[in-house]
Formats: structure tokens, C-alpha cells, sequence
């Protein structure tokens, strides 16, 4: 039996889930943006940081306090920080870059079978 618009069940079923893909997709997109903007911020100040002379008081600001920390700490800190969120990117490029392939064949298989 088909639905009012004449797709099959199995159909639906496969439009239903090119569309999850799509929102799947566009999530994704959303982090990789979010976190190349982090990535950019935080590489700014690791460059602005590390033209200080070392004994130059920095401050880290947690909630509504700021807290003096060590420079070298800092520059180490943020180096990891920058780090672990290029391969967090890195992971969510290939997330990405996987689910475009599956909306191409899903799109493919679609197609042929309505068109």
C-alpha cells in the first residue's frame, strides 16, 4: 500500500531518515563553526601571551573573580586547550564529511526510484 503522495512505506522510511541526516548534518556544521571560532580566539591569545615578558601579572577570570596565574602555566594551558579542540574538529570534519556521503547515496537511491 502507498501513502497519498505515492511513496511506499520503505520509501518514507528512507526520506525520513535523509532528513534526520540532513539535521544530523547541519548540527555538525553548526560545532565546526563554533569551535573554529574557539580555535581562532584562543590562538590570538596564546599569541598576544606569549610576546609578554614572564613576569608580567595575568589574570584568569572565573565567574565574577579574577585570579592571578602563572604565565608559563597559562601559555601551556592554552596550548593543550588549542590541542584538544583541533582534533575535536578534526573528529567532527570526518562526521561530516561521512554523513555527506550517506545524504549523496540516499539522495541517489531516491531519486532513481521516484524519478
Amino acid at each position: 500500500m502507498s501513502s497519498p503522495m505515492g511513496l511506499t512505506p520503505q520509501q518514507e522510511q528512507e526520506l525520513k531518515r535523509l532528513q534526520a541526516l540532513y539535521q544530523q548534518a547541519q548540527a555538525i556544521k553548526t560545532q565546526i563553526a563554533q569551535l573554529e571560532a574557539e580555535i581562532a580566539e584562543m590562538k590570538n591569545a596564546l599569541k598576544e601571551t606569549e610576546k609578554l615578558p614572564e613576569d608580567t601579572p595575568i589574570y584568569k577570570s572565573v565567574g565574577s573573580l579574577l585570579f592571578r596565574v602563572n604565565l608559563k602555566e597559562t601559555v601551556e594551558k592554552l596550548k593543550e586547550d588549542i590541542e584538544l579542540r583541533e582534533v575535536r574538529l578534526k573528529s567532527l570534519k570526518d562526521k561530516d564529511e561521512t554523513l555527506t556521503k550517506q545524504i549523496e547515496e540516499l539522495q541517489a537511491k531516491l531519486t532513481k526510484q521516484l524519478g
